[in-house]
């Protein structure tokens, strides 16, 4: 019998941005957005937010700035209709 080291094949991932993010907690955004932390839990529930649930929900930074961009509501006077 040959003496070859053991060798597994190495699982492959999506390298997309957010498998390189640290994600946040929901204390974290929740402190992030200054709501609590059942705010940011209802929005995952909802579908508002994007999350994982590995037991605990944990949030991509990317996924909370593209809720955030869907929820601006600041416009310009400009851009105001009607004025």
């Amino acid at each position: 019998m040959a003496n070859y080291p053991l060798q597994c094949p190495k699982p492959q991932y999506e390298r997309g941005a957010r498998m390189q993010e640290e994600p946040l907690t929901v204390d974290e955004v929740a402190k992030q957005l200054r709501v609590s932390p059942e705010t940011v839990r209802a929005w995952i529930r909802s579908g508002e937010l994007e999350a994982i649930d590995v037991g605990k929900y944990l949030i991509y930074p990317s996924a909370l700035e593209d809720f955030k961009e869907r929820r601006r509501t600041g416009r310009k006077r400009d851009d105001k209709q009607g004025s």
